[in-house]
């Protein structure tokens, strides 16, 4: 390459710094980001690595990870400036602290440098390790060095000459105080470039973002905030998240989002008292079910919106049947685990509710779901043909006329009028015992007799209120106040696990509160059942039941749980 007339016979190497300094960012940060946003429970493996020291850990990402160099944002008038002092003859040194394997495509693309110095899974090369290689390779002030933070200070102590390349102004002034200052290119500095970007891969880019949005407006569609209308546009805000992607992106979105949920949903297994456990089995249950969502994207995100109008009401009717299926499956799976299914965030839409009379509840998760995909198609052919005015309508028109019949099923089901003769008065008796109370054994008959004087209190209290009104039930889930006289309870119940323990003490104390009162009585507690097939006389199947005494205090019915629940 022909020699600059104005260059010296023999110009001092310029060693320039690549992150930060060749590059607006981190080759370091930007491999996190990039393993992060592949597989997010590689943190574990990412901190393990950290322990052994930064030039392992880089070691280890360049392994699993592959940076275009194309795609790194590069600090142009820097770069012009090294295309000049190379067009002049100078040797261009790349000296940088991220692994070998990481540098050498980035100075393999610019195609300046004549040699390449980094880190080597043993030594990290920043700072004094540094400043030591390049005085053993140049000698003390043999160099001019190229950086941009408070690391290069440590190397311009060795240099020559300090170009000062996107630093603030403080680096500028201490690199003043260990070599003479030279070019400088800090006009466009901004000092969260290299966590904006790693923000933006993990987490915009990625849809990762979008994905745990989605998930906590699926969690607050349900109690205690209870907003029912984000069940409608969570899944399709998952489904956004996922647009563009490929099917591993789509799964890891899908358990993000589900993860986001379920860490929401179930956040009452931390309040049993047991130390420990709970945290454990609420992250193992949250973990397992958030499978659910991330299969469910996975099988519908790589079909979005495609096709005809036809093939895209076959999409979203798919989609919603196959969350449906997945819902279905939850409830019996591993003991089963049927909670918060999507309709049931619907439980106060009275009228449109009707509908899990005939379907269950699963034919409002179906609904749900099947309008949400709708109207991400219809959103979609918006922006994608926004001068077609109407191409929404042909999109939500199904799952609309769908949701307005239901509706009106729902008014001529709900509106018929209950009968003041079907009046039932309810008295409710929760005691509040801590849960660290129920397993302590020597409080048993203290909260036995706290139960019981509560009751009595209640069924006192009620027996002889001549003007308290009654509460019925509206057929729209309000209620009606209607002028009574005595409110005499008709039915006791006392809350799952109040009853100690259902022995001969407190069976007679039962049977005593029952015929007192007059009053059914439904209560829970363990039965044992003796096996009918087994030839063992004592061999019992043991149940969680609840039981109904009539006024009489005789046994009018047992009710045995079917599937006991996880952490019960």
């Amino acid at each position: 390459m022909p020699q600059s007339p104005d260059a010296p016979a023999n110009p001092i190497p310029l060693v320039v710094d690549l992150d930060g300094t060749l590059i607006k960012t981190d080759l370091l940060w930007e491999s996190l980001a990039h393993l992060l946003r592949r597989n997010p429970f590689t943190i574990f493996a990412i901190l393990f690595w950290w322990t052994r020291g930064r030039a392992f850990l880089k070691k280890k990402l360049v392994e699993r990870v592959k940076i275009d160099p194309a795609a790194l944002p590069y600090h142009e008038p820097f770069l012009k400036f090294l295309r000049e002092q190379k067009n002049a003859g100078r040797k261009i040194i790349l000296a940088t602290a991220s692994d070998l394997q990481m540098a050498l495509p980035v100075a393999n693309h610019v195609g300046l440098f004549d040699d390449v110095l980094a880190s080597d899974g043993k030594t990290n090369l920043r700072k004094a390790n540094k400043l030591k290689a390049l005085v053993e390779k140049f000698g003390e002030r043999g160099f001019d060095y190229a950086g941009n933070s408070p690391d290069d200070l440590t190397v311009w102590r060795g240099a020559r000459e300090a170009i000062v390349v996107n630093a603030g102004k403080t680096v500028q002034k201490e690199a003043a105080n260990y070599a003479k200052i030279g070019a400088t290119f800090v006009e466009d500095y901004f000092a969260f470039a290299t966590a904006k970007r790693f923000l933006t891969e993990l987490f915009i880019r990625s849809g990762y973002s979008v994905a745990i949005v989605a998930g906590f407006l699926f969690a607050v569609a349900f109690p205690k905030i209870n907003i029912a209308g984000f069940a409608w546009i969570a899944p399709a805000l998952l489904i956004y998240a996922a647009h563009g992607k490929n099917s591993g992106d789509a799964f890891r979105i899908g358990y993000l989002a589900g993860l986001a949920q379920w860490l929401v949903s179930l956040y009452w297994l931390l309040l049993m008292p047991a130390v420990g456990f709970p945290i454990l089995g609420w992250i193992a249950l949250c973990a397992v079910l958030a499978l659910f969502s991330a299969i469910w994207v996975w099988l519908i995100a790589p079909k979005i919106g495609e096709g005809n109008w036809q093939q895209r009401t076959f999409w979203s009717l798919g989609g919603a049947a196959a969350w449906v299926a997945l819902e279905m499956i939850r409830a019996r799976v591993l003991g089963g685990f049927p909670w918060n299914f999507l309709g049931g965030s619907q439980f106060k839409m009275i009228p449109l509710i009707q509908i899990a009379t005939v379907t269950g509840v699963y034919g409002l998760s179906f609904l749900i779901v099947w309008f949400s995909l709708s109207l991400f198609s219809a959103l979609r052919g918006i922006f994608l043909q926004p001068t077609k005015k109407f191409i929404w309508q042909a999109e939500i028109v199904l799952p609309m006329v769908a949701v307005v019949a239901l509706f009106i099923f729902g008014y001529a089901k709900a509106g018929k009028e209950i009968s003041p003769d079907s009046t039932l008065n309810v008295t409710l008796v929760q005691p509040s015992v801590p849960q660290t109370l129920i397993w302590d054994e020597s409080a048993n008959s203290n909260r036995f007799q706290q139960l019981l004087q509560l009751s009595e209190k209640a069924l006192s209290e009620n027996t002889n209120s001549l003007t308290r009104p009654s509460a019925t039930l509206s057929p729209f889930g309000g209620e009606r106040d209607e002028a009574r006289g005595a409110t005499k309870t008709d039915l006791l119940i006392w809350p799952e696990s109040a009853l100690p323990e259902f022995d001969d003490e407190t069976y007679v104390s039962i049977v005593r509160l029952v015929r007192a009162h007059h009053v059914w009585l439904i209560f829970n507690a363990d039965d044992d059942v003796p096996k009918t097939n087994s030839p063992a006389q004592n061999e019992f199947d043991y149940y969680n039941s609840a039981f109904l005494f009539d006024p009489d205090a005789r046994c009018a019915a047992i009710y045995h749980k079917r599937k006991l629940v996880m952490f019960g």
